[in-house]
């Protein structure tokens, strides 16, 4: 833990680690990016022009 005094204010500052589970991805899940150079771009990298 920092404590620190900045223009008449203090601040605390605390770090903590933990573990944690990665998730997995059971499937079905899709992605879609709306883009500039593409319209849209989907995750298994189809893409739609317009």
């Amino acid at each position: 833990m920092t404590v620190s005094q900045k223009c008449g204010h203090y601040f605390v500052s605390v770090q903590t680690e933990f573990e944690y589970e990665i998730p997995t991805h059971k499937g079905g899940e899709i992605g879609i990016d709306m883009g500039v150079a593409r319209f849209v771009t989907l995750s298994n990298g189809n893409f739609l022009s317009h």
